[in-house]
């Protein structure tokens, strides 16, 4: 799957969600709006059987109730025991965002979090030995006219580099995402978890199947830190894009 760098005209930079005067309450409704339709694009590509309507894609997103959605993308640690598993521990987030400079439009964003698992004894433990404390990508969404330009991978370049030294890299993905979500993330430094096999279930709401998860990861010391290594020398145009941006 090729990818045709052309990232003129587009800025970037990473935002603290906590603070809302980094990431105001409309660029989160932007937010929502984008990922909509970057869920819904991407179900049509994939087989009829496997596709899930509009509402269903909002559920599995979180943004049927605005209020709530906003929260957690300010502190996503509400979504732990809702859409992430109950022992579970996230914090220090992070939004990576890409505006269309001409028209502050909003075309693609990535949510990161640092994540650990476990007790919560396990947790302590975890969050204090950077090789367990995992960089997680939560959410990466591009609108589908930016898509195949490199903003996706210039976010990841960016959500890895909001990494600690030291600390390995993780994302998710559905098993009905497709080849494509796949290629995504190979390309941006990450290996399938094939240790792990299908990891958790995430619903799409009442009356679906549940899909399963997949994880991938860049495992080990500064493997966050690789992963934007790998980005940088495989498309050394979006890294250029990024510095310029900084």
């Amino acid at each position: 799957m090729a990818v045709n760098v052309n990232l003129g005209g587009i800025s970037f930079e990473v935002v603290n969600p906590a603070n809302p005067a980094e990431l105001s309450d409309g660029r989160c409704l932007e937010m929502a709006r984008l990922s909509l339709a970057a869920f819904t694009h991407n179900e049509d590509q994939l087989p009829e059987h496997c596709r899930h309507t509009t509402e269903q894609v909002a559920y599995f997103l979180g943004i049927e109730d605005m209020p709530e959605y906003i929260a957690a993308q300010r502190n996503p640690q509400l979504l732990v025991g809702v859409k992430y598993g109950a022992e579970q521990r996230l914090w220090r987030p992070r939004t990576a965002l890409a505006v269309e400079t001409e028209s502050d439009r909003l075309v693609g964003f990535a949510s990161t979090a640092d994540n650990v698992s476990g007790s919560e004894a396990a947790q302590r433990v975890k969050s204090a030995w950077l090789p367990k404390r995992h960089r997680t990508l939560r959410m990466i969404a591009v609108e589908p006219e930016f898509q195949g330009r490199g903003v996706g991978h210039a976010l990841a370049l960016l959500s890895w580099e909001t990494a600690i030294p030291g600390q390995p890299a993780s994302a998710y993905a559905l098993m009905n995402e497709g080849s494509r979500r796949n290629f995504f993330l190979h390309s941006s430094g990450l290996q399938m978890d094939h240790r792990s096999g299908p990891s958790g279930r995430q619903s799409y709401g009442e009356g679906d199947n549940h899909s399963s998860q997949f994880r991938y990861h860049s495992p080990g010391l500064n493997g966050a830190r690789k992963a934007a290594e790998h980005i940088r020398r495989k498309y050394p145009a979006v890294a250029d894009a990024v510095t310029q941006s900084a």
